[in-house]
C-alpha cells in the first residue's frame, strides 16, 4: 500500500514513528525499514522490540545508545506508546548513536506530527483505508501479491465475513493460498448478525432502534464475532449489557476528543446531539442505570424485562 513505502534515496532516520491500528502494516514497515538498512549500509538490523505498557523503556534505551560500533545497526521498536511518550523531550531530541527507534503509537494530531517533523522525525500511517472502495482494492492487492485469484464479489464476501477487518483479511487470504480453497468454504463468518447492534443506537442515542435490537436480540440470538451464537436469555442479556456499556463509553471518549473512524465519529455526534447541554450527566447517569440493571439480572429479575427498562429509563 502507498503509505508503506520506503524511499530508498533517503538515509535512515534516528526516529520513525508509525500511526495507525493495523498490525499487518505495522510490521510490513519495520520489515521494510531493516531491508533499507541492509541495502543502505551492508549490515544487517539488530532488532528488538519492547512494550511501553509492560517493558522497561529506559533499560531498552540505553541498549539502543550503547550498542558496539561493529556488527549490525540497532533497530527498536516501542509498541504499545501514547501521544504523552511522544511528547517527551528526550524522544524529540535525543541520539542514539547507531541506534534507529521506531515508536508505535495509535494515532498522531496535527500538532504532534508537526512537532516531530520539527524534530528530524518520519510518520509513517498504517491506517488500513476507511473508504469501502479503496479497501476492496487494498484487499484485491493483497490477494494479487500472495496469487489467490479472487472476484470482486469474492473480496466483497471476505470482507462481509471478517466485518471490514483488513488484518483479519489479510489473514484469511494467506490461509487460501496456502489451501487454494474458496472463501466461502475456508473463511469462518465472523460479520455481527446485523449491522446495526445495540452499541450503534446507544451512539445515536436512538431509544427506538435500541428497543428493537433488544426485542431482535432475544428473539433471534446474537452471532458474536468469535462465530459464537447466544441464545438463552441469560447469555444475551449479558451480551446486550457489554454492548451497552461500549457504546455509553464510546461517548464519553467523543466528548473527550477521541480518535474515531469518520463513519463511527458521524454516528457519535449524531448521538451527542441528541444528547444536548447535558450530555456527560447524561452518560453518566445512563451507566449508573445499567450498572443497576446488571445487578437486577443477577438477582432474579427478567432479562428482556431489564433491558428495556434500562432502555426506556436511560435513553428517553
Amino acid at each position: 500500500m502507498r503509505q508503506m513505502a520506503i524511499d530508498d534515496r533517503l538515509p535512515v532516520r534516528r526516529l520513525y514513528v508509525i500511526a495507525g491500528s493495523s498490525r499487518v502494516l505495522a510490521t510490513r514497515f519495520i520489515e521494510a525499514l531493516k531491508e533499507k538498512i541492509k541495502r543502505q549500509e551492508g549490515v544487517e538490523a539488530m532488532f528488538e522490540r519492547v512494550s511501553a505498557k509492560e517493558g522497561d523503556v529506559e533499560e531498552a534505551l540505553v541498549r539502543l545508545a550503547t550498542a558496539p560500533l561493529f556488527g549490525g545497526r540497532p533497530l527498536l521498536l516501542i509498541e504499545d506508546a501514547d501521544e504523552e511518550l511522544l511528547g517527551k523531550e528526550w524522544l524529540l531530541k535525543g541520539h542514539w548513536g547507531r541506534g534507529v527507534l521506531v515508536v508505535w503509537v495509535s494515532g498522531v494530531n496535527k500538532s504532534g506530527k508537526r512537532r516531530l517533523k520539527e524534530a528530524g522525525a518520519e510518520v509513517v500511517d498504517a491506517n488500513p483505508p476507511e473508504n469501502l472502495r479503496e479497501l476492496q482494492e487494498a484487499v484485491a492487492n493483497e490477494a494479487r501479491r500472495l496469487k489467490v485469484r479472487l472476484t470482486q464479489r469474492d473480496i466483497a464476501e471476505l470482507l462481509r465475513r471478517v466485518d471490514r477487518d483488513f488484518d483479519a483479511a489479510v489473514k484469511e487470504l494467506e490461509k487460501l493460498a496456502l489451501s487454494g480453497g474458496k472463501v466461502a468454504d475456508l473463511v469462518a463468518d465472523h460479520a455481527p448478525s446485523r449491522a446495526y447492534d445495540l452499541t450503534g443506537a446507544i451512539e445515536e442515542w436512538n431509544a427506538k432502534a435500541a428497543l428493537e435490537v433488544a426485542k431482535r436480540s432475544f428473539e433471534e440470538g446474537i452471532r458474536t464475532r468469535d462465530g459464537r451464537k447466544l441464545t438463552t436469555p441469560q447469555d444475551v442479556v449479558v451480551h446486550l449489557v457489554q454492548q451497552a456499556l461500549g457504546g455509553l463509553s464510546a461517548l464519553e471518549a467523543q466528548i473527550a476528543g477521541g480518535d474515531f473512524p469518520e463513519w463511527r465519529r458521524q454516528r457519535l455526534m449524531r448521538g451527542l446531539q441528541r444528547l444536548g447541554r447535558n450530555a456527560r450527566a447524561r452518560i453518566r447517569r445512563a451507566v449508573q442505570v445499567l450498572y443497576e440493571t446488571d445487578a437486577a439480572v443477577k438477582s432474579g429479575a427478567d432479562p428482556y424485562l431489564a433491558i428495556e427498562a434500562f432502555i426506556l429509563r436511560a435513553l428517553t
